[in-house]
């Protein structure tokens, strides 16, 4: 017969991609980040966290999707400059990091995203 593969997976700058179901390792998504939002468009309802850590897996910013931001707009945490924390996904792809899990780091509080 034919050699064909199975079960592949290729690691990209240390995390583990499941490459036919575009998942990530479990304990990557469990891990929680610190950034800043860098941009916010009101009409389209999306923006974009700025993460050095991120940016240097990814080559690119996390995208921020009006569902994930909600509550934080209510808090008013939605503004350019904000400090955030949040965790990733991956629903687009590997290699296109989504924000899940927003926190608004406002001092003394973090308000908590669904």
């Amino acid at each position: 017969g034919k050699p064909q593969a199975r079960n592949i997976s290729f690691i990209q700058e240390g995390v583990a991609l499941d490459v036919a179901q575009g998942a990530v390792d479990q304990g990557f998504l469990e891990k929680t980040f610190v950034g800043k939002v860098k941009f916010w468009d009101e009409g389209a309802l999306f923006g974009f966290i700025s993460c050095p850590e991120v940016s240097s897996m990814y080559h690119r910013d996390v995208f921020l999707s009006f569902y994930h931001a909600e509550e934080l707009r209510e808090a008013g945490g939605l503004f350019i400059g904000a400090d955030v924390r949040f965790t990733i996904a991956f629903q687009n792809g590997p290699g296109k990091p989504q924000a899940r899990t927003v926190l608004w780091l406002s001092g003394d509080s973090d308000h908590q995203l669904p």
